[in-house]
């Protein structure tokens, strides 16, 4: 396979698949994937010129990394490791998907990104370390998905530090088998897995803010609160009793 590094213009015409070895676009070079694919080949992703995805899709990828100008268009990136994004974003009406192949059972999430559609899902168990106070917003779709016995993890780089993950109201999600610790979804965006975590296969690991049912704290008394709570109960009720006498 071959590597493509962009060092000019390179266009992917429609039903056009690129076989490469990771990708890598200079400073003013760009590619353009049009409607056609690009297999990275489990290599790495380097943007610093100009990438469009139109309708197009890019994936087999292993890191993500974003300096320059990226275009979602209407198309697919689908990568398996790392993502940096300190880049100028257009999101487009694209799909980003985090997925197993190509990458490693624990990844990184950085950089403040605005998504339209957002996919994290594993078969085999994965971790996503999304770090602490940086803020993912999603337009559209957001999916967290893991499978039977292998939950997708989510985290922030500093415990007790949250990260964001902010979807619109207008959104779509679906979340199942993860389990979730320091991430926040604030207003006025969308509370994530508004339910039980057992509802949805997961685990609230603490932390979370916006995340799963709203938790009643029901206040236990000691044994002397006890004694007290029932004296205080005889008086009130011996001095109703007195009133209508």
């Amino acid at each position: 396979m071959m590597r493509v590094l962009a060092l000019v213009v390179l266009s992917v015409f429609a039903s056009t698949q690129v076989l490469a070895a990771g990708i890598t676009i200079g400073s003013g070079g760009s590619i353009s994937v049009g409607s056609g694919t690009i297999h990275a080949g489990c290599g790495d992703l380097f943007n610093n010129g100009t990438l469009s995805l139109g309708s197009g899709v890019v994936n087999m990828t292993g890191k993500v990394t974003n300096t320059g100008q990226f275009d979602g268009g209407s198309g697919l990136l689908e990568f398996g490791d790392d993502w940096n994004n300190s880049g100028a974003w257009n999101a487009g009406t694209g799909t980003v998907a985090v997925v197993d192949e190509c990458g490693d059972g624990s990844i990184t999430f950085a950089g403040n990104t605005d998504f339209y559609n957002l996919s994290m899902s594993t078969r085999t168990g994965k971790t996503v370390v999304f770090a602490a106070g940086a803020e993912q917003k999603i337009a559209n779709s957001l999916v967290f998905a893991g499978s039977p016995g292998h939950r997708l993890t989510l985290r922030s780089s500093i415990p007790g530090a949250p990260a964001y993950i902010s979807l619109a109201l207008t959104g779509t999600q679906f979340i199942d088998w993860v389990d979730v610790a320091d991430n926040a979804a604030v207003e006025p965006y969308q509370r994530l897995a508004s339910t039980h975590p057992s509802t949805l296969n997961s685990v609230n690991s603490g932390g979370n803010y916006g995340w799963f049912e709203e938790s009643v704290s029901i206040p236990t008394l000691s044994g002397p609160g006890i004694l007290l709570l029932v004296a205080l109960i005889l008086l009130v009720a011996g001095t109703a009793r007195r009133k209508y006498l």
